[in-house]
C-alpha cells in the first residue's frame, strides 16, 4: 500500500508516484520553491500524526524507494525547505 500525502500548502505542489519494477519512484518540481521529502513509517491501524522525518539519502530525485511488504506502510508529504 501506498498513501501520498502533501498536506495544506500556500502553494500547490504535486508529489508523483509510479511504481517502476520492484520500487516505488517518487518526482516533484522545484518550479513553486525547494522542497524535501518527508516519510513515516507507521502500521496502518496507526495512522498518519506528526512524526515525520526527513527521507533518508534523497540526493537527487527521481527517488527510487525498495517495494518490501515486510516494511509495512510508508506515508510520505512534501514540505518546503527553510
Amino acid at each position: 500500500m501506498i498513501a501520498a500525502s502533501t498536506g495544506l500548502p500556500a502553494t500547490r505542489r504535486t508529489l508523483n508516484v509510479a511504481r517502476v519494477s520492484r520500487h516505488f519512484q517518487f518526482a516533484w518540481a522545484n518550479r513553486l520553491g525547494s522542497f524535501k521529502l518527508r516519510a513515516q513509517a507507521n502500521t496502518l491501524s496507526a495512522g498518519l500524526n506528526t512524526n515525520r522525518a526527513k527521507y533518508p539519502g534523497v540526493a537527487s530525485k527521481p527517488l527510487h524507494v525498495p517495494i518490501n511488504a515486510a516494511n509495512g506502510p510508508l506515508f510520505c508529504r512534501l514540505a518546503p525547505t527553510p
